[in-house]
């Protein structure tokens, strides 16, 4: 169905004149079926509820073309023509019979879903090749085909069982004595049967026969050629039209075509295209009346809804009800007007869309000078004397949040995709039964009825989802580091920080600068609970013991970070960890000081973590641990990996550098399989000390993880406090005399970094067979401002009034 969506878009792009677009959308297969675009444009009549399992179909079949009935009637005619379903309208001028002299326009079609998308040339060469194909395996697909037919045939006999007995009689007889009806029918019965062959198991032994076959059949795949993209689409079932009878009608008539009673009770010339001899000619009937200069209704509609979408309201307020049981327009000579301007200017919707943008009703603002007179007299404004505060509509908002995170993908067109993806919410998934939380607390249409107009509620359920739902916060979350971003470029000595970061943050969410009101009170918020440095953080500093600088890791403020830039080349099996540390304090709880990790944190996730505990471990303060989470290799891919602490009972202490590492052995579970070492640098004559650990996890605990240095990829509570330098990983148990402590030159490097310039890490490419970069992680602060601070101000920006609502 998105090949239609991406129809519209672009209908609406090129401005294509409403009345092709109507025409295609009606009988584009019937006017123009080379075209594939005419052919995706009939997919309007695709929009129905379809039950995949509904055993009564000749009662599901009525339901679809009532519910086109319906909509086609109020989309285009702007009249409640379902009214007349079951008996003469009471109210409009609309009999039953022409409830059904309409729908008989089109109650011939027939669902269609495998009508390629190609031109006739197209065609002609695949065809070409395809033939070519096909005699070269003919043999081949011959006997899988043989093979299969007997499962086909079993599969096809116990779903048609399962209809009423006058369906399972059509089902029996050849498709070619079928008539129009019954094809229809019998196509709802064949998605079913389709759906039972989708599950269809053969026997292994001839599972495995059907398996050889199909690879040998892999040998001519050069000459098949790549099938054409389909789309849901429609044509009619054939040529002579299906019968369309009012359902308590004793005698049964055939109704045939035609308009409104009212405006001319005799049938509809119905003239069969000479470009699509297998059809009926009676939708292309239904789209030259549509479009027709004459047609006093359309247009009209069409016209209001251009209106409605500016404004609000429509200049008929009920825009998909026109008749007695609706609002009357609130300027009819204006509605008028702008329908014979819509006409007289090839009907063209961006004409229109000028026309209103320059008024100076569309410029109006939402306040008003004498207002509370105007209000006596007109409190609804249905005379336009003022602007109406208005809601952004639920795709609005998502996608605005979106933009002003930085976020949106603007990328055009393409397969639907799901709403956790930040693309825009036209190009979302819509699933009828489960609908994006988001977009269905802010009213989006549910997707089963046609929407005249939209509700707008205020609910609680709104504010929560904004103020505390997951996906608000993320995006909160992500509009600060752009902000804080964007600063950082920008940012000249002497500036205040907090104030450029209030007046950047303003900027993206609403399109102007702060007042001064504004500005003072977020700037004192940020400079006071945000605690925000005056200048970004050290990257660096000197570490004494090694005269060299190293990475300088604030535990309580994350501004920087450093992670490689993917999980490339990273261990799978057994490994060693190396770095030169100085840690500065503990956590008060028992929270570990991470010195480097291939792990984010949650137990439930596979990885390692090398760090030292804190104040309230079970395995004491400053113990140097290794953390595996993974399993036993026959265990791999089970939901629950195993988490192990294994801890060597050596204890760096605080302020003091010190050389330490782990190695490890993945299989080896006896004492020998984890070795640490450690060793004072503060002291020149410090023994290198070591422990040997047995461990219980086996191996897969590898991960698409970054490796992080001084942190975790994904979790910000187990920090390092202090400095690190030096930090090589090996992809094997380096034995002593490898270690770097010893100028050990160990082979099967993954990375060895140094941190020798405040530009960017230092890089020692020698030590390393493939070197692994080292960055400032983009989620920390790049201007030195307090991210946690700018992340709430961000919140409650995309959570305000002048965010939500355009005035």
């Amino acid at each position: 169905m998105w090949r239609y969506r991406d129809w519209v878009i672009q209908s609406f792009n090129n401005d294509k004149p409403f009345d092709q677009f109507v025409r295609e959308q009606i009988a584009g297969d019937e006017l123009d079926p080379h075209n594939p675009d005419a052919v995706v444009a009939t997919a309007y009549w695709r929009l129905y509820l379809y039950e995949y399992n509904q055993r009564d179909v000749r009662g599901h079949w009525r339901a679809i073309i009532d519910e086109l009935t319906d909509i086609t009637g109020e989309a285009f005619l702007g009249m409640s023509v379902g009214c007349a379903k079951c008996h003469d309208h009471k109210f409009d001028p609309i009999l039953r019979e022409d409830y059904f002299r309409l729908q008989a326009f089109f109650s011939s079609i027939e669902p269609r879903d495998d009508i390629p998308l190609a031109t006739p040339d197209q065609k002609s060469a695949f065809n070409s090749q395809q033939s070519e194909w096909e005699s070269k395996t003919q043999t081949l697909r011959d006997q899988i085909d043989a093979i299969k037919a007997p499962y086909l045939a079993s599969q096809r006999r116990s779903a048609v069982e399962k209809f009423p007995p006058d369906v399972r009689e059509i089902a029996k007889r050849p498709t070619e004595e079928w008539n129009s009806h019954e094809r229809q029918i019998m196509n709802l019965v064949q998605r079913q049967i389709d759906f039972e062959y989708e599950r269809m198991k053969l026997k292994d032994e001839d599972q495995k026969k059907v398996d050889a076959l199909a690879e040998e059949l892999k040998r001519f795949d050069e000459l098949k050629p790549r099938p054409f993209p389909v789309s849901l689409t429609v044509t009619d079932a054939g040529p002579l039209p299906t019968p369309t009878a009012i359902p308590d009608d004793r005698q049964q008539r055939d109704i045939l075509p035609g308009i409104l009673t009212v405006l001319n009770p005799a049938p509809a010339e119905v003239v069969r295209p000479e470009s699509a001899p297998k059809s009926t000619g009676r939708r292309s009937a239904l789209a030259r009346w549509l479009t027709s200069p004459d047609n006093p209704l359309s247009t009209r509609v069409i016209v209001n809804r251009i209106w409605q979408y500016h404004f609000g309201k429509g200049i008929v307020e009920t825009s998909s009800d026109f008749g007695h049981l609706g609002e009357s327009p609130s300027h009819p000579e204006l509605l008028d007007w702008l329908t014979t301007y819509f006409v007289e200017n090839g009907q063209s919707f961006k004409a229109m869309h000028r026309l209103i943008l320059n008024s100076a009703t569309y410029r109006q603002s939402a306040e008003h000078p004498e207002a509370k007179k105007y209000a006596l007299t007109d409190p609804r404004n249905r005379l336009r004397w003022r602007w109406d505060i208005r809601r952004l509509a639920a795709e609005q908002i998502r996608d605005a949040v979106l933009a002003i995170s930085g976020e949106l993908d603007a990328k055009a067109g393409g397969a639907a995709v799901a709403a956790s993806t930040p693309r825009r919410s036209v190009y979302t998934k819509v699933v009828r039964n489960s609908p994006d939380p988001m977009l269905k607390a802010f009213d989006v249409a549910d997707g089963f009825n046609s929407t005249a107009e939209r509700d707008v509620t205020t609910t609680p359920t709104q504010s929560l989802l904004m103020m505390n739902g997951q996906w608000t916060l993320d995006r909160s979350t992500a509009f600060a580091k752009r902000v804080d971003t964007t600063v950082a470029k920008n940012l000249s000595p002497g500036s205040n920080l907090s104030q450029s970061a209030v007046q950047t943050a303003w900027q993206f969410a609403f399109g102007r600068s702060p007042n001064d009101a504004e500005l003072e009170s977020a700037s004192r918020y940020l400079a006071d609970l945000g605690q925000t440095p005056t200048e970004a953080p050290t990257v660096t500093s000197m570490l004494a013991a090694t005269k060299s600088e190293a990475a300088n890791i604030d535990g309580e403020n994350a501004f920087t970070t450093f992670k490689t830039e993917d999980a490339t080349n990273l261990p799978t099996e057994d490994f060693t960890i190396e770095a030169v540390i100085q840690l500065n304090s503990l956590y008060a709880d028992a929270n570990v000081r991470t010195i480097v990790s291939h792990w984010n944190g949650d137990t439930a996730h596979r990885g390692w973590n090398f760090g030292v505990t804190s104040t309230k471990s079970a395995y004491q303060p400053r113990n140097l641990i290794l953390q595996l989470i993974g399993g036993e290799p026959r265990k791999a891919g089970t939901d629950k990996p195993t988490y192990e602490v294994i801890a060597s009972n050596l204890r760096p202490e605080l302020n003091r550098p010190y050389y330490v590492a782990v190695s490890v052995d993945v299989d080896a579970t006896t004492e020998s399989g984890v070795t640490f070492f450690m060793k004072d640098l503060s002291q020149a004559d410090s023994p290198l000390q070591t422990a040997s650990v047995k461990h219980g996890v086996i191996g897969d605990f590898h991960n698409d993880l970054k490796l992080a240095i001084g942190d975790r990829d994904g979790s910000r509570r187990s920090r390092w406090d202090g400095l690190i330098d030096n930090v090589r990983l090996s992809r094997t148990q380096l034995a002593t005399d490898q270690l770097l402590i010893n100028d050990g030159a160990a082979s099967s490097v993954s990375g060895f970094w140094e941190f020798d310039s405040l530009e960017s890490p230092g890089r020692d490419k020698s030590k390393a067979e493939n070197h692994l970069s080292v960055a400032v992680d983009s989620s920390q602060s790049a201007s030195g401002i307090d991210l946690k601070a700018l992340t709430d101000l961000c919140h409650v920006l995309l959570n305000s009034n002048e965010f939500l609502y355009v005035d």
